[in-house]
């Protein structure tokens, strides 16, 4: 449920916000003070008003804002007129953050963000620290291998298979094993480095995750197109990706350290 608090509050805090957002010229009629200089052009036409002697006649708006060239702005007689009317909010055309009523909404929901985006990055924070540590009593931490000691298997059987591949004198049988040898390191040992990425950027940080992913990722894709290349029948280019696929991942395993 901890875990569960900072998105939550992130959500609640963007909902907030959009809503508070949506009133910022709204200005309430109470707000326009004209003894202290404001200034507020109508924008959208204001309230509305029924015509007392032809009821079926649609109601029409207290005040319209004027033509670009020569706008509506309220003075004492149009404020008069708006409250006489029962009209609690005017929609203007410049922003003005003492006209904003719910500016404090805002800025609250600004401080969910803040507050709910440290909760995340906590919990993210204690997640990593926990997937870092090994208990050697646990039976888990007695068959996970450690990132290296994945990247050590596939180099180790990734230079064997090499071996194989150029002492095998059958090119069919030598591109059927080099098929099943790959589908068993990317088993065995590449796709538990990739879920041992909490552990990784533990130790070594999200930059130090990276680097050492650049080099990694490379090397699958060599080993995939050496799969490939071993089905299409093309071994020439299947011993070249095993190559530049064993390369790399001796460079990854040098970034790891």
């Amino acid at each position: 449920m901890k875990s569960a608090a900072g998105p939550l509050l992130v959500a609640a805090s963007l909902v907030l916000g959009v809503l508070s957002a949506t009133t910022s010229y709204l200005v309430p009629v109470d707000r326009i003070d004209l003894a202290r200089g404001d200034r507020v052009v109508l924008q959208a036409p204001a309230g509305s008003v029924a015509d007392p002697g032809n009821p079926q006649a649609p109601p029409q708006p207290v005040l319209v804002p004027g033509p670009p060239g020569a706008p509506l702005i309220l003075g004492q007689v149009e404020l008069d007129t708006l409250r006489a009317a029962g009209v609690d909010r005017i929609h203007a055309t410049q922003f003005h953050l003492r006209h904003w009523q719910e500016a404090w909404w805002f800025a609250l929901a600004c401080l969910g963000l803040v507050s709910g985006a440290g909760l995340i990055r906590r919990s993210a924070r204690r997640r990593l620290a926990a997937a870092g540590q090994t208990d050697p009593s646990s039976p888990a931490s007695a068959v996970t291998p450690s990132p290296e000691r994945l990247l050590d298997l596939a180099i180790d059987r990734t230079r064997h298979l090499r071996h194989e591949s150029r002492s095998n004198p059958d090119p069919r049988s030598r591109l059927i094993h080099l098929m099943r040898a790959i589908e068993s390191i990317q088993t065995d040992c590449l796709q538990p480095l990739e879920a041992a990425r909490p552990v990784i950027i533990h130790r070594h940080g999200m930059a130090g995750y990276a680097r050492l992913m650049d080099r990694f990722a490379a090397a699958e894709r060599q080993l995939h197109r050496a799969w490939s290349a071993s089905a299409d029948q093309v071994p020439a280019e299947a011993a070249e990706c095993l190559d530049r696929g064993l390369l790399l991942l001796e460079e990854a395993r040098a970034r790891l350290g």
